[in-house]
């Protein structure tokens, strides 16, 4: 009975002598070369230890994983059909159309349109953090812009900002909102303080760097003895990952001024 099946076997098979096998083909064009008995469900199934059919490929060139004769080009289990994607450092128009990838530094799956990666979905929450100013000993001369720091971080998912600094841990939209107040003073008429936000680019940008500024300024319009200034500033911002957001405040009020921890905070929100 072996050696009828042997027979039967090797019938069926044709090697070339350029190494090209060929199953039901005589003129293979291929290392291997397949052709689908028309009789036959399947051009070639495989079993796990225990017999069970764990991969397929049916007559018309659909695969399966756990799942026989599948309907479509990739039927999977729908109880275990996991697939896992890893990165790739393709660009998109390499990548192609259609192509998909998944990245472990942002935790997004990315899709290619064949021109830009754009990301799928994430289970990654929405950043946030919230800070004040408890202790600040910065003080801020005429004349100069001056980088706040002193920050205390009171609620945050990310380490995504520190002293002040912000850093984006991904591609996004964010949501600043700034807000400092300052212990008396006096103003002189036609000064003013301004908010500043400064985006400054990744460290491994490879394009055109960017230098941009957000600003907000306030003008006093007479001359008064006792003001308590402040700087505020409301802003969206698109961020590349790795770019850095840095306050600074800039006023010519016409004396030294310092912060007033009390009336200090600061939100950073994903959009």
């Amino acid at each position: 009975m072996e050696k009828i099946n042997l027979f039967l076997f090797i019938v069926f098979i044709n090697i070339s002598v350029d190494a090209q096998v060929g199953i039901n083909q005589d003129s293979p064009t291929s290392t291997l070369d397949i052709v689908v008995n028309p009789n036959n469900e399947y051009a070639l199934k495989v079993y796990n230890s225990k017999k069970d059919l764990v991969f397929n490929i049916n007559r018309d060139g659909n695969i399966g994983f756990d799942v026989e004769n599948s309907n479509v080009l990739l039927g999977l289990n729908p109880d275990d059909g996991a697939i896992g994607i890893g990165n790739s450092y393709l660009t998109a128009s390499e990548a192609g159309s259609g192509a998909i990838k998944y990245s472990k530094t942002d935790q997004l799956l990315y899709y290619s349109d064949g021109l830009t990666w754009s990301s799928i979905s994430s289970k990654v929450l929405p950043l946030y953090t919230v800070a004040n100013i408890e202790n600040s000993t910065v003080v801020f001369p005429t004349d100069i812009k001056t980088q706040v720091t002193g920050f205390v971080v009171q609620y945050e998912n990310n380490n995504a900002f520190v002293d002040g600094v912000f850093t984006a841990p991904r591609d996004g939209s964010y949501i600043f909102s700034y807000n400092l107040g300052f212990n008396l003073t006096s103003v002189l008429a036609g000064s003013y303080i301004e908010m500043e936000l400064s985006i400054l680019p990744s460290s491994n940008d490879t394009g055109v760097p960017r230098m941009l500024s957000l600003k907000s300024r306030k003008t006093y319009y007479v001359t008064a003895n006792n003001m308590e200034p402040f700087a505020a500033i409301t802003t969206t911002a698109t961020l590349k990952a790795g770019e850095k957001v840095i306050p600074y405040v800039y006023h010519n009020l016409g004396s030294t001024i310092s912060l007033n921890p009390s009336a200090c905070s600061i939100s950073i929100v994903e959009n």
